[in-house]
């Protein structure tokens, strides 16, 4: 009787749901989104950034592995003119992506025989975004949303050797500076008054630099909170 009556209670709470959502939506908001960054072209660039290793440290024949997926996070302050369009400005890190050469040949600066040893690089990730939003809700509960904007994306290159003793034993790069664009999509749940959650995905092109970090289009699954003022 107990598990019926539990049930009933339940239904009633989530049908109300709608008349607890908040459904004028204009207005400030801010947000956090905790997700999966993957850097689409590290496998493609990563001739591009042997070469860029080859530079420094003059290595043979090694063999190439990479990890292009890490856990990223967004921090975002908006203002929504209306049920349909929006702005919004955030901070959003992409953590990291890894190519190791092992093994690598270094050489030595006084021309003794070639080292066996491995090259590790790391390609850093960050930026702000600055995008319009334009929101279609299906009710006071649910919406799809579109985002489109530009970033100005901070790309650091490291390198580092094994043996250490390897001329020079690190070297690093960034780039920044470069606008680009980034677009994405998502569904948002309003839960509660003022508070929502979202689902989205983005895509930010062409971040980076080709003549010292490597250019990257990134792509970042995402789930998050917002709460409205």
């Amino acid at each position: 009787m107990r598990t019926r009556y539990s049930i009933v209670v339940c239904l009633i709470i989530l049908m109300s749901l709608p008349a607890i959502a908040n459904a004028d939506r204009s207005g400030w908001y801010m947000a956090a989104d905790l997700g999966r960054s993957h850097y689409d072209d590290v496998g493609a660039q990563s001739v591009q950034i042997v070469t860029r290793i080859n530079q420094v440290y003059v290595p043979g024949v090694s063999n190439v592995t990479s990890d292009s997926s890490d856990t990223g996070y967004r921090l975002t302050g908006g203002y929504q003119f209306n049920a349909y369009l929006g702005l919004e400005i955030s901070y959003v890190n992409f953590g990291n992506a890894t190519i190791t050469e092992d093994p690598a040949v270094l050489s030595c600066m006084c021309g003794k025989p070639f080292l066996q040893g491995v090259v590790n690089s790391t390609i850093k990730s960050h930026g702000w975004v600055l995008a319009g939003t334009a929101t279609y809700p299906f009710n006071d509960h649910w919406s799809l949303f579109g985002r489109l904007g530009f970033i100005d994306a901070n790309v650091e290159l490291d390198v580092n050797s094994t043996p250490t003793f390897a001329v020079p034993p690190s070297v690093s790069d960034s780039s920044s500076g470069h606008l680009t664009t980034t677009y994405g999509v998502g569904v948002d749940w309003s839960f509660a008054n003022h508070w929502s959650a979202r689902l989205g995905w983005d895509r930010y092109l062409s971040l980076g630099d080709s003549n010292t970090t490597g250019k990257y289009t990134l792509e970042f699954t995402s789930i998050g909170l917002v709460y409205r003022f």
